[in-house]
């Protein structure tokens, strides 16, 4: 994000890893204020491709929406009286043009040129596999993008993320998740459902033993 030109990243990792909780902190960082000085005050803004797509009934109608976007932030950039923008588009690979049934499939030749002066700063997440299916097909785009690997955390990752996330979760709950729990439920995951990645299934089963805890039990324990 701090090259003078082609200030785009693409996030690659399998579906729950933490692309998306990643974007998140970079953004949390930048509130805290511990970025580099270029990136300091900038702004995170997610852009939610289906909902701009929403009750378009063409190309030229959705590119109609989606071009003044990418053109007002552009000729912001560098403007003293404007924050940095930073662009976050999740599933990357859906704007190809390969990509079927996609309702913005194309767009990425609609993109490139702001990609290419540095006009924009774009962070892309997808998958490695749908990366390479879509993404390298287009050899322009894809040298664009500074490729970013995340790697499936492992069994101690995993639990020391669940144990900065279980303060959340017994608020919410109003019960007190015991950290060798933690343990267990990382365990168990890893053993029960091997086609999901952690830290996504560790997260969403102390979430659901929470609240079966809460169901049988009540509030507080």
């Amino acid at each position: 994000l701090l090259q003078k030109g082609r200030k785009n990243a693409a996030l690659l990792a399998p579906a729950g890893v933490g692309k998306t909780a990643m974007v998140a902190g970079l953004a949390q960082y930048i509130v805290r204020g511990d970025v580099p000085e270029a990136l300091k005050d900038a702004r995170v803004l997610e852009i939610e491709m289906s909902r701009m797509a929403a009750g378009t009934n063409s190309d030229a109608e959705f590119q109609g929406r989606f071009l003044p976007l990418c053109k007002g932030i552009a000729e912001r950039y560098g403007h003293p009286d404007y924050p940095k923008f930073i662009l976050f588009i999740d599933e990357f690979h859906m704007i190809m043009p390969g990509v079927k049934g996609s309702a913005y499939q194309g767009m990425s030749d609609v993109l490139k040129p702001y990609l290419t002066v540095g006009d924009l700063y774009v962070l892309a997440a997808t998958t490695l596999e749908e990366y390479r299916m879509y993404v390298t097909t287009d050899e322009a785009l894809d040298r664009r993008f500074q490729k970013v690997p995340l790697k499936v955390p492992n069994h101690e990752e995993t639990v020391n993320i669940l144990k900065a996330l279980k303060g959340g979760y017994e608020k919410h709950h109003q019960i007190t998740i015991p950290e060798d729990c933690l343990e267990l439920v990382v365990k168990l995951t890893s053993e029960f459902m091997p086609r999901r990645n952690q830290p996504d299934k560790s997260i969403v089963m102390m979430d659901g033993a929470c609240a079966w805890h809460v169901m049988n039990n009540g509030w507080g324990g």
